[in-house]
């Protein structure tokens, strides 16, 4: 089967058996506020904010835009289709005025309009199955539940509001019972409400889970699946005296966000705030990840020095994630706690450590091996103090020795710092920049290192002298640097739109990428070279750039045969995959892959 979901501003459509094999559907200039899949499987709709506040219904056979609707102002706040595919639900939030609109799908065209409250924001909508000529529809607020009918051959839409009584709840999401006779609205306290729809009263509510209901949906049987924050899954009977009610499954990536069955019934396909994709087995009530991810943009990505089958990623959301490169599963993961907060540097020592810097200035290192496939790592050493001074806070880049006898970190307050990697004594200090380090490599030698600094610098050091061989000068800050194979040539990128290539032995760049994004600043760049390439030898270089346009540009810095980096290096593929700037880059150690990350949280794998 396949798999429809959003990130960003784009639809990821995917095969259920393989993740990796993807299409995506991109047609909206900001992040997706409101998205639904139709029961048929046939239409998607995605709504968006902004100035440019479309509703966009999709056609999964031929993935293309059917119809865009233009009427909303500010943001789509909610969508829903029809049970018969036939009508679709549209609502937005403005400032100023709020309407709701019912489309047909298969024309694109309005089939009726309402004003709503004003200033009272459509949380969830739900439809029931059609009876007769007439469709019936649900939606809530902050506070209020409406029903409505729908005569679609002429238009005329009529609400009644459902009595609460004393009841006061924020709902999150609705679904009608298998005859309509009943509507089950979930709220952020955790407790399912009951609604009779003929008399347009709460009938019941009962408690389902803690930290809210985040997603419903009916089993084949007609029974109401429940989804909530604490992770569980509870299965509800349809008598509506529910006593003793508990879950059949609690879900480690909690919280659940959406619930929806597969077609033929046998699993339960589960969203989680914590950015997860499970599949949960209808019989056995089994679980495992189809997809998992961050939910904060990407900060950095490694690969080991000699491992191309395995890569790390660090993100703002406090994590550090392993990944395969083959089938992109989880390999491991570490978490911190809110403490430690966000993993901001990251380096991977040898065949075991996962190094990584984090925002309270602790270097931290934990073994691979510590954990099963996907499991917590196990934290092996810490560096307390690596870098938390008065007046900063912070490990802002990591880089280690080619050798693997020492680890180098740049912190938040400009200073440089080694560390030995066997007993995390420091061997080095350096300081010279006032602003944070962003990004360091270290030479073939181990003997000497660059730093990109926010101080609008490049710089070489000495690690014998702990003195500053040389300084270039640039416009704006610098966020990446990336060393060539002949250790001679490296590239720095930063918030100017060009990309500098550079020669340690000038003091001016040799070669400029002028406007190398239309997306403004260059965050991230990787350098490789062929596979066999000897250390020093002239050959081939490919450059890899990722902007504030999401798109990922590689370049061929240097053709074969050259002995310098062509000033108008040709650009060799151009790949979008992001829906925000590039944040990090890396190439895998025979230049076979190369993985971008960017601010949307997104990564994404690319063969050369």
């Amino acid at each position: 089967g396949k798999l429809v979901y959003v990130t960003g501003s784009q639809v990821v459509v995917a095969d259920e058996a393989g993740l990796c094999n993807q299409q995506l559907l991109r047609a909206h200039d900001s992040p997706i506020t409101a998205f639904s899949l139709s029961p048929g499987g046939l239409y998607a709709a995605t709504g968006q904010a902004g100035r440019n506040a479309d509703v966009l219904l999709w056609d999964l056979n031929t993935l293309q835009v059917k119809a865009r609707f233009s009427e909303h102002d500010e943001e789509v706040v909610a969508l829903g289709f029809s049970t018969d595919d036939r009508l679709l639900l549209t609502a937005g939030h403005q400032e100023k005025d709020q309407k709701l609109f019912v489309l047909d799908t298969t024309t694109g065209k309005i089939v009726s309009k309402a004003m709503l409250e004003f200033r009272k924001r459509v949380t969830a909508c739900a439809w029931a199955a059609p009876k007769g000529p007439t469709y019936e529809f649900a939606t809530a607020t902050d506070s209020e539940v409406a029903l409505w009918a729908l005569d679609p051959y002429t238009g005329l839409l009529s609400q009644r509001k459902v009595t609460t009584g004393s009841v006061r709840r924020t709902f999150t999401c609705m679904v009608f019972s298998p005859d309509g006779q009943w509507l089950y609205a979930g709220t952020t306290t955790g407790d399912v409400l009951t609604i009779n729809v003929m008399r347009a009263a709460v009938q019941l509510t009962h408690p389902a889970c803690s930290n809210g209901v985040g997603g419903m949906v009916l089993s084949s049987s007609g029974r109401l699946l429940v989804g909530g924050g604490d992770g569980s899954i509870t299965l509800f009977s349809n008598d509506h005296m529910w006593r003793d009610i508990r879950p059949f499954v609690v879900l480690p990536a909690a919280p659940i966000t959406s619930l929806s069955p597969t077609a033929d019934g046998a699993a339960l396909i589960v969203g989680t705030a914590a950015g997860s994709i499970l599949r949960v087995a209808s019989g056995t009530f089994s679980h495992h990840a189809l997809s998992m991810g961050h939910t904060r943009a990407v900060t950095r990505l490694a690969f080991g020095p000699a491992d191309p089958a395995t890569y790390a990623s660090a993100s703002e959301d406090g994590t550090v994630r392993l990944w395969s490169a083959q089938d992109q599963s989880l390999a491991g993961y570490v978490f911190e706690g809110p403490q430690a907060g966000p993993a901001l540097s990251l380096a991977l020592l040898g065949n075991d450590l996962v190094v990584s810097g984090w925002g309270d200035g602790i270097v931290r290192a934990h073994a691979r091996s510590s954990a099963p496939p996907g499991g917590q790592l196990k934290q092996a050493w810490f560096v307390p103090g690596a870098h938390s001074l008065a007046h900063s806070c912070g490990v802002t880049a990591l880089a280690v020795a080619h050798r693997g006898h020492f680890v180098a970190s740049g912190g938040a307050g400009g200073e440089l710092r080694c560390w030995d990697a066997r007993s995390r004594e420091m061997s080095a200090h350096m300081k010279m920049h006032m602003q944070p380090v962003n990004d360091l490599a270290v030479m073939a030698d181990d003997a000497h290192i660059l730093a990109a600094c926010d101080d609008r610098s490049l710089s070489a050091w000495d690690l014998g002298t702990q003195k500053c061989m040389a300084t270039w000068r640039l416009t704006t800050a610098v966020k990446s640097v990336a060393l060539a194979g002949d250790q001679v040539t490296f590239v720095s990128a930063g918030l100017e739109r060009n990309v500098s290539v550079w020669d340690l032995r000038a003091p001016d760049p040799v070669a400029t990428l002028a406007g190398a994004h239309e997306g403004g600043e260059v965050r991230g760049v990787a350098i490789t070279q062929p596979p066999g390439t000897p250390v020093g030898a002239v050959a081939p270089l490919l450059l890899a750039t990722g902007g504030g346009d999401g798109v990922v540009k590689l370049w061929d810095l240097r053709a074969p045969g050259q002995q310098m980096p062509s000033p108008q290096a040709p650009v060799r593929g151009v790949g979008v995959a992001h829906a925000a700037p590039v944040t990090a880059m890396a190439f895998a150690p025979h230049g076979g892959m190369l993985v971008s990350g960017a601010a949307d949280a997104t990564i994404a794998t690319w063969g050369l």
